[in-house]
């Protein structure tokens, strides 16, 4: 028996064709849309804030864990890069480097090498790291391991460029508690801090070839991240090391200005934010602080605007908008705070004991803060007390990396699992 062909009919074919299009029509808001890019430590701009992604209006009751994927113990972000998500990680005595589908959390590729490492007593709950957030740049992913190793690789196949095991050039090839500094690339230059206590060197290298363009000697790597900053009226690259806060050129390497600035314990680890070109700052038991580079002839001098005792922060880089500093200070067992950057006056503070650390992020006008337990504060930035919108419970154990929003989901890491929580109700 013969059956005239549907298409023959034209209604039947209109609808046949509507019918296609849904079934291929992506269902979640994160298929449809572009999903923007989160390349490196803190984001875009190495501040913690996104001016492209906007929250919801009205965040449900609870989030829905979209997926979850077992990628590995350690502290490092997740990063996001043309469509794809890379996280960095530990898998037995191997780091390894992962790509990730973020509509299913599907591995596309993962590359591995072995890097046996020991960790410090005094840290060893934290374990072996890595605690370095990757950098992607230019269809390349730089990643820094807990030992000092340093890798480039092709972000879309996985394919490694060249690696540099730094052990070979200093005594120690990490600081005490391992290397968690991030790498960043500006002006086609990647820069790192490379090396041990007491002896490193601040590099921009060629990210392509891995070769050095300058190399400036220093005291050991702190654990903060570097970042470039305009200071009267000097483009620069601002980083810690174990003792100290420099200002170098970005072209040669060449210091500007040393502020000595010294943490018990050594462990300076507090990425700098910068506030109408005043620096803005602490440490582990140290005041909050603002200083303004004075420039007599060439001399660039460090002088302090003001100080705030009151508020020390331990290892969570506070957040800047354009009149409000957002900090989570180590005081009180861990409390949040909102302060003038003029004048580190304080606007208002949390209720105490949120917590040992927390990773701060800025969407909008709104704040969310992950606590290291595992605790997710929506906040209103613009709010005049402490009043959260909402609180969650994520992941499955304790949350050290930052959050990163992933179109309308949000990246979780917890100690071995990186998850995807989405935020508004799929269409």
């Amino acid at each position: 028996m013969m059956i005239a062909p549907p298409f023959r009919r034209k209604g039947w074919f209109v609808g046949w064709l509507i019918v296609v299009a849904l079934a291929s029509s992506p269902r979640s808001g994160l298929a449809a849309e572009k999903i923007a890019d989160w390349p490196q430590w803190r984001g875009p701009d190495r501040t913690g804030i996104s001016s492209t992604i906007i929250p919801p209006r009205t965040w449900p009751k609870t989030l829905a864990e979209a997926w979850s994927v077992e990628v590995g113990t350690g502290h490092s972000s997740p990063v996001i890069a043309d469509g794809l998500i890379y996280q960095f990680a530990r898998q037995g005595d191997d780091e390894v480097v992962l790509a990730i589908d973020p509509r299913s959390g599907a591995i596309r590729w993962n590359q591995r090498y072995p890097q046996a490492y020991q960790m410090d007593q005094a840290a060893i709950e934290h374990g072996k790291g890595p605690k370095s957030t990757p950098v992607v740049h230019d269809g390349m992913l730089i990643t820094l391991g807990i030992s000092g190793t340093l890798s480039a690789w092709d972000a879309k196949t996985g394919k490694q460029l060249w690696q540099q095991r730094t052990q070979d050039r200093f005594p120690l090839s990490s600081p005490l508690y391992g290397t968690a500094m991030s790498p960043l690339i500006v002006d086609g230059r990647l820069i790192v801090h490379l090396g041990g206590n007491d002896r490193g060197s601040l590099e921009a290298i060629d990210p392509t070839s891995g070769k050095p363009i300058w190399t400036a000697s220093t005291e050991g790597p702190a654990y903060a991240s570097p970042i470039v900053a305009t200071l009267a009226k000097q483009r620069q690259l601002v980083a810690f090391t174990q003792q100290s806060l420099l200002g170098i050129d970005l072209l040669t390497g060449k210091s500007l200005w040393k502020l000595p600035y010294t943490t018990g314990y050594t462990q300076n680890s507090v990425t700098p934010v910068v506030a109408n070109e005043q620096l803005i700052f602490s440490g582990y038991q140290n005041p909050l602080v603002s200083y303004r580079l004075e420039a007599t002839g060439t001399r660039l001098t460090p002088r302090q605007v003001w100080s705030n005792s009151q508020l020390p922060l331990y290892m969570s880089s506070p957040i800047l908008t354009r009149d409000r500093l957002f900090g989570f200070t180590q005081r009180n067992s861990g409390k949040l705070f909102a302060a003038q950057p003029q004048t580190g006056q304080v606007l208002w503070e949390s209720d105490p004991r949120l917590g040992e650390n927390a990773a701060l992020l800025l969407l909008g006008s709104q704040l969310l803060t992950l606590t290291s337990d595992g605790k997710l504060i929506v906040l209103d930035a613009e709010a005049t007390r402490f009043q959260p919108i909402r609180e969650y419970a994520v992941g499955t154990s304790q949350t050290w990396a930052h959050p990163v929003p992933c179109g309308d989901w949000l990246l979780i890491k917890d100690a071995t699992h990186l998850r995807a929580y989405r935020w508004r109700a799929a269409d």
